[in-house]
């Protein structure tokens, strides 16, 4: 569909139609080669440590650096295992709503930061990380000085929130924090995830 088609982004920012040949489009990574940047933005739980090595290992070269745009704990884990060199190893938490509509068609509400870390906290590989997404339009990229830390910030909102949402039949953030019961659960879910946070970050 990208390929025929392009990109299209509907956005009360803009549309933006990313036409067929202004980008790259491949059915598999063995066709891309090693890379300079490897930046990975799939759901967490489609990346299986066998799949996600199979994915990302034809795109690593020996200074092949990987920023992992997704959610969660035990990623920068994962990628090291892959990379062999946690040093090469960035995480990123986006806070953006946007939803695929259908291939290679995108539904665009909002975008307030992405945040970048590095797996082993070091600052000139943070701006490194920033710099490069800081030269793509329309990335509003900030750094962070403990990645673990910036994950479980993220988690301590996403899992309570979009946890109860669902559970609840698909009901509103906003609408969550105003019912009478359910939100009292939320919260407390919230303090159980961030008393998970504090002895992870206590016992790393």
């Amino acid at each position: 569909a990208v390929k025929q088609r392009g990109i299209m982004v509907e956005s009360p920012d803009g549309n933006v139609h990313v036409k067929p040949g202004d980008v790259d489009v491949f059915n598999n990574t063995n066709d891309i080669g090693p890379a300079d940047w490897v930046i990975c933005a799939l759901k967490s739980n489609a990346l299986e440590k066998e799949n996600a090595k199979k994915l990302l290992e034809p795109c690593i070269g020996d200074h092949t650096r990987v920023l992992s745009l997704l959610n969660g704990i035990g990623i920068d884990e994962l990628m090291a295992d892959i990379v062999g060199d946690s040093s090469r190893v960035f995480g990123g938490l986006a806070y953006i709503a946007v939803s695929r509509k259908a291939p290679g068609q995108l539904s665009h509400v909002f975008t307030e930061k992405t945040t970048i870390g590095h797996m082993l906290n070091t600052k000139a590989e943070v701006q490194a990380a920033v710099g490069m997404l800081s030269d793509c339009k329309g990335i509003n990229a900030g750094a962070t000085e403990s990645l673990l830390t910036t994950r479980w910030e993220k988690l301590a909102w996403n899992f309570p929130f979009a946890g109860m949402g669902i559970v609840a039949g698909g009901v509103a953030c906003g609408a969550l924090t105003k019912h009478e019961k359910l939100s009292g659960i939320t919260f407390e879910i919230m303090k159980e995830v961030v008393a998970t946070a504090n002895a992870d970050i206590l016992h790393r």
